[in-house]
């Protein structure tokens, strides 16, 4: 059996580098962090976006996900610590 939990469980402080790489279930995995990114500060985000991923976070990226990255952009300093997304097109 595979345990499962989503960055929210897990995570409860600021983050550096928040790199997921999850074979297309991205979307997935930033639905389970909208609360971290709501609460804590996150500098860098790297993540793969292929095809099936932009057509599957359509569905996921609206409303509490993308308020969750507007208010991580917004919250984060742009002189000491800017959110930075690094996107990898494959």
């Amino acid at each position: 059996m595979v345990r499962v939990t989503t960055l929210d469980l897990e995570v409860d402080e600021d983050v550096y580098v928040l790199k997921v790489d999850v074979q297309g279930w991205e979307p997935h995995v930033f639905a389970g962090a909208v609360g971290l990114l709501q609460k804590h500060e996150v500098q860098l985000i790297v993540f793969e976006l292929s095809p099936y991923t932009l057509c599957e976070g359509a569905k996921v990226y609206r409303g509490r996900l993308s308020a969750a990255l507007r208010t991580a952009a917004h919250r984060s300093n742009p002189i000491v610590s800017p959110l930075s997304l690094v996107i990898i097109v494959v």
